[in-house]
């Protein structure tokens, strides 16, 4: 789930992504707001509800792509975004409109 926090004045948005643990030991989120590094925005585990979770704030107006990487291995879309854009390798990439 990604959640969209617009202030009353300026143009950044705070972004929230969340997404159930399912048994993964380590989430990050990878974009090209972050050059699509994989320590640039890790992702805490809530063990109340088992779900991991980050925040980033985001220049509004713009499109990203993002995907979450768990483990370092398994690639996620994630299936709430605001569409798809399929990228250079062929997969499926989430798309944030702000």
């Amino acid at each position: 789930m990604v959640q969209k926090q617009y202030p009353r004045k300026g143009a950044q948005v705070k972004v929230t992504f969340e997404i159930p643990a399912n048994g993964g030991q380590a989430v990050a989120v990878l974009g090209d707001f972050n050059n699509w590094q994989p320590d640039a925005l890790p992702m805490k585990l809530r063990k109340k509800d088992g779900v991991f979770s980050a925040s980033t704030t985001l220049e509004a107006g713009q499109t990203y792509q993002f995907r979450y990487l768990v483990d370092g291995q398994q690639w996620i879309t994630e299936p709430e975004a605001d569409g798809v854009a399929m990228s250079p390798f062929g997969e499926p990439n989430a798309v944030l409109q702000l």
